[in-house]
């Protein structure tokens, strides 16, 4: 039964139409070759725009408006922060360039430097100012003369500055050197002993007791006495490392360096400094003369000048400094001595050097800072400070700092740059082996004062057996150099290192 009902379903099957109708696949409208061609004609079109926009960017000029102005603000805060005077600072109106590589404003500035402001170091300062913010200070030529500075970024120049006196008028023409002041007697060209000029510093040295003498003993008086009289020895009361107490040293004349501030004079620029003889010194004993020359690191003209001559000098180089490690291992291999010119805190805050020591500093912090700038500095075996006005009259803080570079086996020069420093004495308090400068020889940077300074600085190391003198790199300073090295054997003078008159 079942199998009739399954055939006779079967049979129905066969009358039942089944109408389809046929599935027609879309037809793709391009080829595949056709799609590749043209997303590659897309490809070369983007790119096009894209050169383009490139090209556009890479000719269009830079906008250095503002870089100008505030470099134009930031020019005239160092001014005023040097102790010039805003009566005595002229800028015109601003000139704006608009060239195709740049747009950007020039400004004129004529400035009257007060008497008490050394211009080389002021230069030197704008200098390092500016190199903070990637600017470039240049000499102004005008008419084959140095008239001033140039502020510039890369090859556009925001700010032109004249340099006058302060006894000139602002005239552009007038520009040059300050004329000589004329001799009061012709007592001036005796070159006396300088220790009969002496600058009295009441602090240091009180005026001696009246006495009865005769005229005779007066007079066998006014030869140098064979055993002088001492300055009272300092008592330290600061901070010492257990089992470091030791008798300080005599207290010394100080007075303080140009490279320190520009605007406070010296002393010593003007007048022979006070020569308290050390040690009696036998006519045929043969003085020595060690000359540390400060502030290296930047290399040019000045620097190859200063290699070529004699390999006694002692270069003394700023870390943080472009070359500073390059030019310590040419010095080094030529045969100089090697110092570190460690920059330390000073009373002006506006004349900062980067790495510097601080008052504010922990002993972990003056350690870390040493050492790092030691490693800036190879084949360095001693160091004396850069500026430090601040810190070297801080007995805490030198102290922390003399604790670090005895356990190095450095030695130390005190450069002296204030009559407060209390570097020395911590030195010999400590044990080291320091000393401290005699006289800077290019505080005033002129060629006859600094010849005149050489001399005085000669008559220092005959007086004493010895002496040490700090000099700069300067061009004044470097042309003349060589020359007045080449009459110390004539004066009985042997140039050494300035490790050799340490104690």
């Amino acid at each position: 039964m079942v199998g009739f009902l399954m055939s006779e379903e079967l049979e129905n099957l066969d009358e039942l139409d089944f109408q389809t109708d046929t599935l027609e696949l879309p037809k793709i409208p391009h080829s595949w070759m056709s799609v590749f061609a043209g997303y590659t004609a897309f490809g070369f079109v983007m790119t096009a725009a894209v050169l383009s926009i490139l090209q556009y960017t890479a000719s269009r000029p830079f906008d250095l408006l503002s870089l100008s102005e505030q470099t134009a603000r930031s020019l005239e805060n160092f001014l005023t922060s040097h102790n010039i005077p805003p009566d005595l600072i002229s800028v015109s109106n601003p000139t704006l360039y608009e060239e195709s590589e740049a747009h950007y404003y020039l400004h004129e500035y004529s400035v009257q430097l007060p008497k008490s402001v050394d211009p080389d170091a002021l230069e030197r300062m704008l200098n390092q100012q500016m190199r903070r913010n990637e600017l470039n200070v240049s000499d102004f030529i005008d008419g084959g003369v140095k008239k001033g500075v140039i502020v510039s970024y890369g090859e556009f120049v925001f700010a032109n500055v004249r340099l006058l006196s302060v006894n000139e008028a602002p005239n552009y023409d007038a520009l040059g050197p300050p004329p000589s002041k004329p001799r009061d007697s012709a007592a001036s060209d005796i070159n006396l002993p300088t220790v009969q000029l002496p600058i009295i510093n009441k602090a240091a040295l009180p005026s001696p007791p009246e006495s009865d003498k005769s005229p005779e003993d007066s007079l066998a008086t006014s030869a140098p006495p064979a055993d002088p009289p001492q300055p009272k020895k300092a008592t330290y009361s600061g901070w010492v490392p257990a089992n470091r107490e030791a008798p300080m040293p005599q207290n010394a004349t100080n007075v303080a360096d140009d490279i320190e501030l520009a605007r406070v004079p010296s002393q010593e620029a003007s007048n022979p400094a006070l020569i308290e003889p050390k040690q009696a010194v036998l006519p045929t004993t043969v003085a020595k003369l060690a000359i540390i020359v400060d502030d290296e690191g930047y290399g040019g003209a000045l620097t190859e000048t200063i290699l070529s001559l004699s390999p006694k000098l002692t270069l003394s180089i700023l870390p943080n400094t472009p070359l500073g490690t390059e030019i310590a291992e040419l010095g080094f291999e030529k045969g100089f001595e090697i110092m570190l010119h460690m920059p330390m805190e000073n009373t002006y805050d506006g004349l900062r050097h980067p790495g510097q020591l601080n008052t504010n500093m922990s002993e972990r912090e003056i350690t870390h800072a040493t050492k790092d700038a030691l490693k800036q500095i190879p084949h360095a075996i001693g160091i004396n400070n850069h500026t430090g006005s601040k810190f070297t009259a801080n007995a805490k803080a030198m102290a922390l700092f003399i604790d670090t570079i005895k356990a190095l086996n450095l030695y130390f020069v005190d450069s002296k740059t204030t009559p407060d420093t209390r570097a020395y004495e911590i030195s010999k308090a400590f044990g080291l082996a320091s000393a401290e400068r005699d006289l800077f020889i290019d505080h005033d940077n002129a060629v006859k004062e600094i010849r005149r300074r050489f001399k005085e600085v000669v008559s220092i190391a005959k007086a004493n057996g010895q002496a040490i003198a700090i000099r700069h790199f300067r061009p004044n300073t470097a042309s003349v150099l060589g020359e007045l090295l080449s009459t110390l054997e004539a004066e009985g003078i042997t140039l050494v290192h300035a490790s050799e008159l340490v104690q």
